[in-house]
């Protein structure tokens, strides 16, 4: 039987229910919807059953460990799911929360927890003066959500130099020399070994005038901070004063916070480090790399590797273990010199570069036990139609001329650069063959800059390339395509989100705008002048009277529901005009209709120019998105292809690969069939392919 299955989707495919059901007697949930109860907070409103069940299991993960990680689809009310999980393991008691969310969100949180769990106080934090009055010792006496903001948890005071830079006064052998000196003793900052210490070597905040093993220094502070901004920032606040105020820190959008040095992932970390109990909330478990997941478990629940040894500093230990490390080994032949010129000596450098992917050993050991997953299609039935069509759209015989040129220069040109590991040209080459189909005119030329030295100065100088055709102004096929696609759905009565990449340099924004106009449609741009705070409200004022609203896909990736409750306005399709390369962007962007709460059938578009880098581009994503879904549960070959591929450690290689080795660019439309098979067999998705 085996022998006449020839992919692993075949092998899914027949024996998909014998593995799950292996996996069942195997395995010990800790929650079975089967048999064991839902939870009901008796909140203001009601949970579905997939999300009562989530939240109970949330809770007897809570009750295990300090942290749980919800993974919930967007549209899947991660919201609410949180809350009830917090709400229940209260199991009644008064309890405080506190909520860190992307600056756009505090509003619709407050009003969610308002409309939800009864009897409950929620107030704001801006800054460390909302919590200086605070007491610690005093309980809560009814339910108290606090919510703060990503941006204003970090913010504290910037620092400044304390010491002072004077010629040195104190070394005679280095009279000219301007060196940093106390502010205190008024003597030079000396390096251990007694020489003075340069002022670019002062960089980190918390040093002090320790002086050298023959003269000490006095110990004073060599930096303190400014006064333009609030002394102290929340989070270190909290930490210091306010340590088991909380009893549940609740992180919207968690995946946001995987850096191992940043500010707002620090303040995250530091807030849950003075709370009980942790509650993360992401769409997307992993962001490509193992040392993602690394940095936020050793923040929330590190347990369990610290008992493996990966604290902190063994980050290339934790990386050879549960992510994947190419290993490089370079031999370079040498001449042969006068005393050797019987052999040819050669030199061999060893270079180990961290790759993207997760070995599955990574959830099972340190994972499976902190997670609970939701998707959609476990909603499917509170849930109307979702389609996707991919429209592909052939050039014009001028613009794929023009284009065919410009590609065919930049390919040649990256492919003798990379040969020698000059990457200068790769970004200028994706970004130029992106965009030229969609903003042929008003080009300069494009190339790198290369640094030469001129006597005692080293130089900057631009090396062109080639320089693309500007052609004259006109529409061309993508955006009759668009139009005529966008006409289509107003027609039935349906509003339409047009989302486009380019909004600066090459301001497609503009064309795109300028094109719908044309056929009467009244048309709206939401830029980056709208703050993050405030977009919440500028959909709400100006949505309802527009047929079309255009703005750049990350300003309404997270947090944002684009149709208003009473119907006042309701984006039912969304437009990719341009895709770009930024596959959680996409992701998040694409169902910011299809949610809970949404009544009308929803249809997704994505455009692109057949032929062209965009159809690289959108075969790449398709096989990253079978990937991440892989990950999520939805098995496929090209899935696990993918999570094994070695993309060079970005898209940009990925696609800069494609382009040399001249491979299949026409895979889109099959790759996104796969997708929509893969999300069809759970949420009843279906997907269309048009071309224009």
């Amino acid at each position: 039987m085996i022998a006449t299955l020839e992919t692993l989707d075949d092998y899914l495919t027949r024996y998909g229910g014998l593995l799950g059901h292996q996996a069942q007697q195997s395995l010990d949930p800790l929650h079975n919807p089967e048999s064991d109860d839902p939870v009901d907070p008796l909140f203001l409103r009601d949970l579905y059953p997939a999300q009562a069940h989530v939240a109970a299991a949330g809770v007897k993960a809570l009750d295990r460990h300090p942290a749980v990680m919800f993974v919930g689809e967007c549209g899947v009310g991660k919201t609410l799911v949180s809350m009830a999980m917090a709400h229940e393991h209260a199991r009644g008691k008064p309890y405080r929360a506190i909520v860190m969310c992307p600056p756009q969100l505090p509003g619709k949180w407050e009003r969610e927890i308002l409309e939800t769990i009864p009897d409950c106080r929620v107030r704001r934090i801006r800054s460390y003066r909302d919590l200086v009055r605070l007491d610690p010792t005093v309980p809560p006496a009814q339910p108290e959500w606090w919510i703060i903001t990503e941006t204003a948890a970090k913010l504290g005071a910037a620092w400044r130099p304390a010491y002072t830079l004077w010629k040195n006064r104190s070394c005679h052998s280095h009279p000219k020399m301007v060196v940093p000196h106390c502010p205190h003793c008024g003597q030079a900052v000396l390096t251990p070994k007694g020489e003075p210490m340069p002022p670019d070597a002062l960089h980190k905040r918390k040093q002090f005038h320790v002086g050298s093993k023959d003269d000490p220094g006095c110990g004073e502070a060599l930096w303190t901070y400014t006064s333009e901004i609030d002394k102290w920032a929340p989070a270190q606040f909290i930490h210091k004063h306010l340590r088991g105020y909380w009893g549940y820190f609740i992180c919207d959008e968690l995946h946001e916070e995987n850096s191992a040095t940043s500010a707002r992932a620090n303040a995250m970390g530091t807030i849950a480090a003075s709370c009980r109990k942790f509650i993360g909330l992401t769409g997307t478990l992993s962001a490509g790399y193992a040392w993602h997941l690394k940095s936020i478990l050793l923040r929330v629940s590190p347990t369990s590797l610290v008992a493996e040894g990966l604290d902190w500093s063994k980050q290339t230990a934790f990386n050879e273990r549960y992510g994947r490390i190419e290993t490089r080994v370079t031999s370079k032949s040498s001449a042969p010199s006068d005393s050797n010129r019987q052999s040819r000596g050669s030199k061999t450098s060893t270079q180990k570069m961290v790759r993207p992917g997760v070995m599955p050993s990574l959830f099972g050991r340190h994972l499976i036990d902190k997670c609970v997953f939701l998707q959609l299609d476990e909603l499917a039935d509170n849930l109307p139609p979702y389609n996707e069509h991919i429209v592909s759209v052939k050039m014009d015989p001028e613009l794929d001329r023009c284009y065919a040129y410009v590609e065919d220069e930049l390919r040649q040109a990256v492919k003798r650069m990379l040969a020698r590991g000059d990457k200068r040209l790769l970004a200028a080459m994706l970004q130029t063959l992106l965009t030229y189909p969609d903003h042929p005119f008003d080009w300069n030329e494009v190339g790198y800059w290369e640094k030469i030295e001129t006597g005692t100065r080293i130089e900057k100088i631009f090396i062109p390339v080639v320089q693309p055709e500007n052609l004259d102004r006109k529409l061309r096929n993508k955006e009759k395509s668009l139009v005529h696609h966008v006409l289509r759905e107003h027609e039935e009565g349906r509003q339409v989100w047009v989302y486009v990449n380019n909004t600066q340099t090459w301001d497609v924004q503009r064309i795109v705008r300028d094109a719908l106009e044309s056929k009467n449609l009244r048309v709206k741009v939401l830029s980056s002048s709208v703050g993050t705070a405030k977009r919440e409200d500028w959909i709400a004022k100006h949505a309802p009277s527009q047929d079309v609203i255009v703005s750049h896909p990350m300003l309404v990736r997270t947090g944002l529901d684009l149709f208003g409750k009473g119907g006042r306005h309701n984006f039912t399709s969304l437009m990719f005009y341009q895709t770009g390369y930024d596959l959680f962007t996409l992701r998040q962007a694409a169902r910011r209709s299809w949610r809970i709460g949404q009544t009308l059938p929803c249809r997704t578009f994505y455009f692109y120019d057949a032929g062209t880098m965009q159809a690289r581009a959108m075969t790449l994503m398709g096989k990253k998105l079978i990937a991440s879904e892989s990950i999520e549960g939805k098995f496929s070959s090209e899935g696990l292809a993918a999570m094994g591929e070695d993309d060079e450690g970005s898209m940009e290689m990925a696609m800069a690969k494609s382009l040399i080795d001249r491979l299949d660019d026409l895979g889109a439309d099959r790759i996104w069939r796969k997708v929509s098979q893969l999300q069809g067999n759970f949420s009843g998705t279906k997907q269309r392919r048009v071309t224009a």
